[in-house]
């Protein structure tokens, strides 16, 4: 969903990958530009370069890959400015 804060257009989505306990590279649905990418797992904000990390301008990389267990699967959610 996009959104206007301070002039600029924000797109907020459910990252796109597996969610398996394995799979750690995730992508977004439109490019982004470098440095606006906020990840959250589970709505807690995640740290670039502690939690994931950015490899291109339409996918990201997380340092432990998020959990499907049978009773609860991780949520992936992404916040960025859109190229």
């Amino acid at each position: 969903m996009p959104d206007i804060r301070g002039g600029l257009l924000l797109k907020r989505e459910q990252a796109i990958g597996t969610v398996d306990n394995i799979n750690t590279n995730f992508s977004t649905s439109r490019k982004y530009i470098s440095g606006t990418l906020e990840v959250q797992l589970n709505g807690q904000i995640l740290i670039k370069d502690v939690d994931f990390s950015e490899t291109s301008d339409t996918s990201f990389t997380m340092i432990t890959p998020p959990s499907n267990d049978l009773d609860y699967t991780d949520v992936i959610m992404v916040e960025y400015q859109q190229k």
